[in-house]
C-alpha cells in the first residue's frame, strides 16, 4: 500500500516544493528506498520545463535536486502542465443557398479584378535586353604578337619572325600545329 501511494505522489498545481520533497523524503525512508529513487520520484513529479532544468544539472542528492528545483522555480520553469485554450468561438456559418451564392459571385468578381489587374501589370512590363557595351573578345590584344582580337594562349605566333595578324593564318596556323 504504501509503494502503491509512494509511486503515485507527483507536485500539485499549489502544492510548495518543500513539501513535495518532504513526502516524498518521508515515504521513502518508510520504503527504505535508495537516494537515486528519491530523486528521480522528485524529478518525475515535477512539471515538464522544471522536471528538464533538475535533469540537466545532474543532481547527487537529495537535497541538491530540492534546491535546483526551487531556483528553477524562481527562473519560472514551473507552468501548469494542463494550459486552459484560449481559442475564438466559432462563428455560424450561413449555409442558405441564396447567401452562399452571393459570396461566391462576390469571391469571383474580387479575384477576376486581382487576375485583371497581374495581366495588365505584365502588359506594361516589357522587359528589353540590356544593351551590350561591345565584344570584350574584340578589344583583346595578344601579348605575345600583339595582334587584336585574341589573347596569348590562344596565339598561333612561334615567336620568330613578324606574326601575320590576319585570323585566316591563324586558324591554319593553329590547324597545323594540332596535326
Amino acid at each position: 500500500m504504501e509503494s502503491a501511494l509512494f509511486d503515485s505522489i507527483s507536485l500539485l498545481p499549489s502544492q510548495l516544493l518543500e513539501d513535495f520533497y518532504s513526502i516524498i523524503l518521508e515515504k521513502g525512508r518508510i520504503l527504505g528506498k535508495p537516494e537515486r529513487d528519491l530523486i528521480n520520484k522528485f524529478t518525475s513529479g515535477l512539471p515538464p520545463a522544471l522536471a528538464f532544468h533538475a535533469r540537466v544539472s545532474r543532481c547527487e542528492t537529495f537535497s541538491v535536486v530540492l534546491t535546483v528545483a526551487k531556483t528553477g522555480e524562481a527562473f519560472g520553469f514551473r507552468t501548469p502542465t494542463n494550459s486552459i485554450s484560449t481559442s475564438t468561438p466559432v462563428r455560424e456559418i450561413n449555409t442558405s443557398p441564396a447567401y452562399s451564392g452571393a459570396c461566391l459571385a462576390q469571391e469571383v468578381r474580387q479575384l477576376s479584378a486581382v487576375v485583371e489587374k497581374l495581366v495588365l501589370d505584365g502588359q506594361r512590363q516589357q522587359y528589353s535586353p540590356a544593351p551590350r557595351v561591345s565584344n570584350a573578345s574584340n578589344q583583346r590584344t595578344c601579348q605575345a604578337c600583339g595582334g587584336p582580337g585574341h589573347v596569348q594562349r590562344a596565339c598561333a605566333w612561334l615567336g620568330n619572325g613578324i606574326p601575320d595578324l590576319t585570323p585566316a593564318v591563324h586558324s591554319v596556323l593553329s590547324l597545323d600545329t594540332v596535326q
